[in-house]
């Protein structure tokens, strides 16, 4: 079976590259991957385990921002609903059962009113069965009604009573540290103390943590004040940050078996922490709760609310991390603590992993690296046969039409033109007759090499069949055309006279044609060339003649 040599340079050469652009793939490959195995050794393991301990910092702190945006979201809104004035109760009570039901990020949603009524809706998920509690204080001559009920999960009335609803309640004269009338529950040193901060407030606020169990609620509220167009305070909207539900989700991040993870003030109390702590965050009756030092845990790098940027650190065997979350909202800090034993060995998984990809892609590498070596010279003579004369080493007739547009294109766009030229040999048929092929042979040689010593780097010679010969000449002036071809036919004919001394009627004729554009196609002006050089031997061999070149295009 044998190739098609109009196939054969161009599948040589896609097999060249797809050889050579899989060896540069692999060794890249090679590289990165010694580069990242030397990252990981020593050093580099902490590093990883630093990146590991880094994205999931970023895993919590979204979480934490979803769970801080609902209580926001929910607060504001409700506010905004008030518009300046104290809802009807029974309006009310229907809007904050809605907006907890469609949250459920949501656990406690409390509206209290200047003059000491309230109302307060609660999510309760236990037991995997979703209920609302709705509990409300009316005020009327001074004293406190209480009503409580309960809703399914489609707000259907389940039960209702007139129970008080929570501790402390009833009248109350009021005051900075307390609630209004019947809700003193909402004042200081309790886990529903927003009261002060809110009513004293211009805008949104986060009250600060007080200390309490997850079951009573993490006394960290988003309360705003809702105001009439005087300025009076009409109410307070507070929406309970759930700290139960964010332990659950916090207890989640993947930090191996001793990994903790931490949400604290801005003064590092803690709001959030493991479960495994909640004997020592919990202390019913109020007051601060403890701080994460105070709790045993420390770091060699704090970070603050307002740095969004991962602080690591280490705190004996624990590597650390701490990020802020006053971008997200919300002036609080989350900790993060790890060992590395527990998440190196997931990166040097990775590592192990690799070094067997490197293992494989060098062997690829070595194999493909000396399949390319093997073939690159066999492949490297046949692209040559493809392409070029073997006798003479120029170019085959296909192999110029090929390269001969661009040579044409850019001899005009750099302001000039290009000649074709076609030389001939004279009585080539007459030496083969008396001296033998042998003697023909060297001739041709001789003649290839006298072209290629006259043209310049970028034209092409090419063999069109026998003894013809096709030059393309790159010209900075049109006008140059004539003496460029009878310069090279003067230089072919002067070699063959130095070969064949004395060997009369040995000579060149050649015949040219300027191109007018750089569309023109190269195959007319060859046509041209060879007529001009046709007509020219009819009249006197061993001249060049150079004919008018194609019409200009309309």
């Amino acid at each position: 079976m044998s190739l098609s040599p109009a196939r054969l340079p161009a599948d040589s050469r896609r097999f060249l590259r797809f050889g050579a652009a899989v060896v540069c793939v692999v060794l890249a490959a090679q590289v990165g991957l010694a580069l990242w195995l030397f990252g990981i050794s020593k050093d580099g393991a902490g590093a990883a385990v630093d990146a590991v301990l880094t994205m999931q910092a970023g895993s919590a702190q979204s979480w934490v921002a979803d769970y801080a945006s609902a209580a926001t979201g929910a607060t504001s809104g409700v506010a905004a609903w008030m518009d300046g004035a104290a809802a009807p109760a029974a309006q009310l009570e229907d809007h904050l059962l809605l907006v907890v039901a469609t949250h459920e990020q949501l656990h406690a949603l409390v509206v209290v009113n200047a003059d000491g009524s309230w109302i307060r809706v609660e999510r309760d998920a236990g037991n995997g069965t979703v209920r609302y509690r709705v509990e409300r204080v009316t005020m009327t001559g001074g004293e406190a009604a209480a009503v409580s009920e309960t809703y399914d999960s489609s707000l259907s009335s389940m039960a209702d009573s007139s129970a008080a609803p929570g501790p402390d309640a009833g009248p109350d004269a009021g005051g900075p540290d307390s609630g209004p009338g019947g809700a003193d529950q909402f004042g200081d040193g309790s886990a529903y103390s927003f009261w002060p901060a809110g009513a004293t407030a211009d805008a949104l606020v986060w009250t600060m943590a007080v200390a309490t169990t997850p079951e009573e609620g993490s006394g960290v509220w988003a309360a705003q004040p809702v105001r009439d167009a005087q300025g009076a305070l009409v109410a307070v909207v507070a929406t309970e940050f759930p700290v139960s539900a964010m332990q659950a989700v916090l207890e989640a991040v993947p930090l191996g078996d001793s990994g903790q993870v931490f949400l604290m003030d801005d003064a590092r109390r803690v709001i959030a922490a493991p479960r495994a702590f909640d004997d020592k965050v919990g202390a019913v009756g109020g007051g601060a709760p403890p701080t994460l030092e105070t709790l045993g845990v420390d770091t060699t790098v704090e970070g603050s609310s307002g740095d969004s940027t991962v602080s690591l650190g280490h705190d004996g065997v624990y590597r650390t991390a701490e990020v802020g979350l006053a971008g997200e909202g919300v002036p609080w800090v989350l900790h993060l603590r790890a060992i590395d034993a527990e998440l190196a060995p997931q990166v040097l998984a990775v590592g192990v992993a690799i070094r067997w990809a490197a293992g494989i892609s060098a062997v690829v590498l070595l194999v493909a690296g000396a399949l390319l070596f093997v073939m690159w010279r066999p492949m490297k003579d046949m692209r040559r046969a493809a392409e070029t004369d073997g006798l003479t080493g120029l170019l085959l007739r296909r192999r110029f039409l090929e390269l001969a547009p661009a040579v044409v294109a850019s001899a005009h766009r750099d302001g000039g033109a290009a000649c074709v030229a076609v030389l001939d040999l004279d009585n080539f048929k007459r030496l083969n007759d008396d001296e033998g092929h042998e003697a023909g042979d060297v001739a041709l040689r001789k003649v290839s090499k006298a072209m290629r010593s006259c043209v310049r780097r970028g034209d092409l010679v090419a063999r069109w069949g026998g003894d013809e010969f096709v030059v393309l000449l790159a010209l900075a002036d049109p006008s140059d055309a004539v003496s460029a071809v009878e310069r090279l036919r003067q230089a072919v004919e002067a070699r063959l006279g130095e070969e064949f001394p004395g060997r009369s009627g040995l000579g060149v004729t050649a015949g040219g044609v300027v191109s007018r554009d750089l569309h023109d196609d190269v195959a007319d002006l060859v046509r041209l060339a060879d007529a001009a050089l046709v007509e020219g031997k009819r009249r006197q061999k061993s001249r060049s003649y150079v004919a008018e070149g194609l019409p200009a295009p309309a």
